[in-house]
């Protein structure tokens, strides 16, 4: 793939939910697709867009001990890249402690585990947003109508859907950013890296993201994922 120019990168892959939506056994991000955890298809893609990526695997607690299935599913030449940590009890923590790991300066990718279907190419449209602009975050136009309860009578007002995004991962950002906004207080209000970044003062750069990039949150998208990745035979 081209690169503008030489920079360390790290991805911070955050897969320390349990998924309790998906009513599985185990969490959605080591459900299996073709003999390999759904999360593996995301390192895969990280690896694929550079090849010197370091990849770093939250987990919780419970789950560290799949570290080596999860090593036994990448190529062999790559496992030495691969570094797994404890994630905390919400994703704030979670990304803080794989931020342990990362080198400055560099890019840092941070994606959710379960955003398998994610494509090299964006992922790399995101680099090099970040190394221009400090940060990346990607985003696709709402496609369905939308309506805003208002109090609590069940009332609902239309939205513009035309002004409204959703926001994907990988969430990109220079680590010039990106480790002082860690160092703030936790606040529940925060649900993304975009956020935590955001609260410090810093402006925001959005490209534009991909409709398959979803994440797998019910068994419908399971079922989608499934579909692609042996269609695209990954």
């Amino acid at each position: 793939m081209c690169e503008m120019f030489y920079m360390k990168r790290s991805v911070i892959i955050v897969a320390g939910g349990e998924g309790k939506r998906m009513n599985t056994a185990v969490p959605k991000q080591f459900i299996k697709i073709n003999k390999k955890y759904l999360l593996v298809y995301s390192v895969l893609a990280f690896l694929k867009a550079y090849k010197d990526i370091k990849i770093i695997v939250v987990l919780h607690r419970d789950y560290l001990h799949l570290s080596a299935n999860i090593k036994n599913q990448i190529p062999l030449k790559h496992t030495k890249q691969v570094y797994f940590v404890v994630g905390g009890k919400t994703r704030f923590h979670s990304v803080k402690a794989g931020l342990q790991l990362v080198e400055s300066p560099s890019v840092v990718f941070i994606h959710d585990a379960v955003r398998c279907l994610v494509s090299p190419s964006l992922i790399i449209r995101c680099g090099n947003m970040a190394m221009r602009y400090k940060s990346a975050i990607p985003i696709i136009p709402v496609a369905d109508s939308v309506r805003l309860q208002v109090g609590q009578g069940g009332k609902m007002r239309v939205v513009d859907r035309n002004k409204l995004w959703c926001v994907q991962t990988p969430q990109t950002f220079h680590t010039d950013v990106l480790m002082p906004a860690y160092k703030q207080r936790y606040k529940k209000s925060i649900t993304d890296d975009a956020m935590v970044v955001e609260q410090t003062g810093h402006s925001l750069h959005f490209c534009t993201g991909e409709k398959n990039n979803l994440k797998i949150t019910f068994p419908t998208d399971f079922y989608i994922a499934q579909y692609f990745i042996r269609l695209l035979k990954k």
